[in-house]
């Protein structure tokens, strides 16, 4: 069982050990506490079980995806503000005990969009490549010789906190870092309400979402491109500073910002103004369902690698 956990939905999956997908849902995520989206998560499985017509207990193995900086030897959550598990880093530890016999795995969410992307995507006949995810948040998932980075303790990839977009001193900017407060879709929001209010002429209103900016971009609206622009311009700077640090051949966009189309082309503009290093850029294959994939591919290989012991 594969399940993406993101900041405002959720999205699981059960399939057999032959990667068959049998069943799947798709929800709001229980933001209110640590103990109700434990109790969600049990409640999907049961309702997976149900429509794939297996009993609950042959799902074995759960792999979940989540932002945040996740310990994978420790298997400690933390830095994840956008769920509500400041009081409770040990949420894998309280879901196995919640789910006995069930094999329980946490992965950073970008990092298991780009496992997803390796598996089924653009990624799959490629060893270096980087998964620059923008969305609610912003983040990185790292695959180096063919494997997975996670860093020091699962601390790889946290490009929000990069200096690029604004301040890296402010205090605003300290809870989710300088570029996520520049380019992530709350921060997007955010800046047009700021430029509605100073007077500029838009087709654009205070209730419009990333999605309505870029259409009205592409319909030519200048606060609209312009905003636009700015996203474009902040997210060549990340990419340069990932391609200096790990020469990546592939810079993956994803999230719901990052894969716009509208949006990528501009990147594309930018990137060979702030590096001259060879690399494309390209949205996502999976879309929205880089994470989930990702998550089902680290799921089957973990039950995999059990069959043996189950049989025993």
């Amino acid at each position: 069982m594969g399940i993406d956990v993101g900041g405002t939905k959720l999205n699981a999956v059960v399939a057999n050990l032959l990667g068959v997908v049998l069943a799947e849902v798709l929800e709001p995520t229980a933001t209110g506490s640590a103990n109700e989206l434990i109790a969600q998560i049990i409640r999907i499985r049961l309702d997976l079980a149900k429509k794939a017509g297996i009993p609950p207990t042959d799902i074995r193995v759960v792999t979940i995806g989540m932002p945040g900086i996740i310990d994978p030897e420790m298997r400690l959550i933390t830095h994840a503000p956008n769920l509500p598990l400041q009081e409770a880093s040990d949420f894998v530890a309280r879901l196995e005990l919640a789910l006995p016999g069930t094999s329980i795995q946490a992965f950073n969410d970008v990092n298991l969009a780009a496992i997803g992307e390796r598996w089924r995507g653009l990624g799959q006949r490629m060893s270096d490549f980087a998964f620059l995810s923008i969305g609610t948040g912003v983040g990185l998932g790292l695959v180096i010789n063919g494997e997975l980075c996670e860093g020091f303790r699962g601390q790889a990839g946290e490009v929000g906190w990069l200096p690029v977009g604004g301040d890296p001193f402010d205090e605003a900017n300290r809870k989710h870092g300088a570029l996520e407060e520049r380019i992530s879709g709350p921060a997007m929001t955010r800046r047009l309400n700021d430029l509605i209010s100073q007077g500029l002429q838009t087709s654009l209103t205070v209730n419009d979402v990333p999605t309505d900016i870029f259409a009205a971009a592409a319909l030519g609206d200048q606060v609209a491109d312009q905003l636009v622009d700015d996203a474009a311009r902040n997210i060549a700077l990340a990419i340069a500073a990932i391609c200096a640090v790990v020469g990546p051949e592939l810079v993956v966009l994803g999230g719901g910002i990052g894969s716009n189309e509208y949006l990528v082309e501009r990147v594309r503009r930018y990137v060979p103004a702030v590096t001259p290093l060879s690399l494309r850029v390209e949205p996502s294959a999976l879309g929205a369902r880089a994470a989930l994939m990702g998550a089902l591919s680290a799921a089957l290989r973990e039950g995999r690698s059990k069959m043996l012991a189950w049989a025993e």
